[in-house]
């Protein structure tokens, strides 16, 4: 977020802010996904299973919901 800040008027115009990331280095088909702001709902991380061929992703399960502090540690911490 810090990053959009300082890019203008990015992070204050978003209504939603996702962050996608690679869970482990040698698996592509775990992603991590950060909802980081979402003005109508709630933030939360979520740990998806990408399907290439398909361009598909889906949910395997909810790591963090709320806003609440989080246990799971993500690149964008």
């Amino acid at each position: 977020m810090s990053e959009l800040r300082e890019s203008g008027d990015i992070e204050q115009d978003s209504s939603i802010v996702m962050l996608l990331w690679n869970l482990a280095e040698g698996d592509l088909k775990r992603k991590g996904l950060k909802i980081e702001k979402n003005r109508q709902g709630k933030a939360g991380k979520f740990e998806l299973l990408f399907d290439g061929d398909a361009m598909i992703f889906r949910e395997m399960c909810l790591l963090d919901a709320g806003f609440k502090k989080t246990r799971f540690k993500t690149p964008f911490d």
